[in-house]
């Protein structure tokens, strides 16, 4: 029970809350941001970081929550969310909590599906962050997005 209550405390103290208006300029700003929050989490959760027309953070939002090593996200609920709040770009973002950053077959057709769907509606996608542990994946780093 301590530790947990140490995890949780930690994550609480590191969680820096991002102000509107806020800036990313690379993927391990997005890293530090959120690893914390992400990284002691025992289940999937998906989100997506809403940028406006100068890249500053309108808002993040918990697109969905899965399980251990799946987390059910549906294309319509993050382009609903984003055309709602008068987005032109986003970041996505999930954890791994098996511990390995890799992103799955499933990681890798999701972000495709999004970008197409929000390249018709006049929405960026810039990125695809997966948060494990002490490690992150960018899709943008590798060439993926």
């Amino acid at each position: 029970m301590q530790i947990k209550a140490i995890v949780e405390f930690s994550r609480r103290i590191f969680k820096k809350e991002m102000n509107r208006g806020a800036k990313f300029t690379s993927s391990y700003e997005v890293f530090q941001h959120y690893g914390p929050m992400l990284r002691g989490l025992q289940q999937e959760s998906f989100f997506a970081v809403l940028l406006d027309n100068k890249n500053r953070v309108i808002k993040h939002i918990e697109i969905a929550k899965g399980t251990i090593n799946s987390c059910a996200v549906h294309v319509r609920d993050i382009l609903r969310l984003a055309l709602k709040e008068g987005c032109l770009s986003m970041i996505l973002l999930h954890n791994h909590p098996s511990g390995d950053a890799e992103p799955s077959r499933e990681d890798r057709e999701l972000t495709d599906r999004v970008k197409s769907a929000c390249e018709l509606c006049g929405v960026n996608v810039l990125d695809h962050v997966v948060v494990a542990g002490n490690t992150y994946v960018s899709f943008a780093d590798r060439g993926l997005i």
